[in-house]
């Protein structure tokens, strides 16, 4: 059995990655992070009823431990600085477009913060939900090219062994993790995707957009609740 820390955002991806690791008998830390986006509430709230679900499967999982970072000079979208771009907006699809959404250095922060953690519970890994459409420009920040350079430098920069980031959804798509859940029960329908800070998930984000169509390319029934 091994220790791992596992990000857990509340999402579909970070929430399946860590049950994976619970499921191949693991003991789980899970570390969420509150850096201002306007969906924390909703995001902590999915990650503790998902942990709590995998606990009746017997798994390890500790106490779900939550950090929150005071990033003032962030501008973008998903801190409530500016409009989250939705499927209605003019080039939604373009580069530029998927940019607002993204939190520069985000990966990277959590990672190292992540290792800190895992010095204290003498742990020498770290799961991160990363998935196929992650790595595709422009998040640069999710390629397993950039995870490599981050156990490089983590296992340079703090006493012990060589530091491991795992990813094993990284060439899956999202529909995938649907599958692999469905077919071992666990819990997705509680997990949270929506950028919007509403008591539904908004319908029209790219995570939303993201989320219906994983659904509904596996053909499996979404009982997410949509605003539109």
């Amino acid at each position: 059995m091994q220790k791992i820390v596992s990000l857990v955002s509340g999402g579909m991806d970070s929430c399946t990655t860590m049950a994976k690791a619970a499921m191949d008998g693991n003991h789980i830390y899970p570390l969420f992070f509150n850096y201002g986006q306007k969906s924390a509430k909703m995001e902590v709230t999915a990650a503790q009823n998902y942990i709590n679900e995998l606990r009746k499967r017997s798994v390890n999982i500790n106490t779900l431990q939550i950090v929150t970072i005071s990033m003032p000079f962030l501008r973008v979208a998903l801190t409530g600085t500016g409009n989250i771009t939705k499927a209605a907006d003019k080039d939604f699809h373009s580069m530029e477009s998927k940019k607002i959404d993204w939190v520069p250095a985000r990966n990277v922060i959590f990672l190292t913060i992540a290792s800190s953690y895992c010095e204290i519970v003498k742990a020498r890994c770290i799961t991160i939900g990363a998935y196929k459409e992650d790595e595709m420009p422009p998040y640069p920040d999710s390629s397993r090219e950039f995870f490599d350079s981050m156990e490089i430098s983590l296992s340079r920069g703090i006493y012990g062994d060589k530091f491991e980031i795992r990813t094993p959804f990284l060439h899956n798509f999202k529909w995938d993790m649907i599958t692999f859940s469905k077919a071992n029960g666990l819990p997705v329908d509680v997990t949270w995707s929506c950028y919007e800070s509403g008591e539904k998930h908004c319908g029209a984000c790219r995570n939303c957009l993201d989320r219906k169509n994983a659904f509904e390319k596996v053909m499996a029934p979404d009982v997410t609740e949509y605003v539109v």
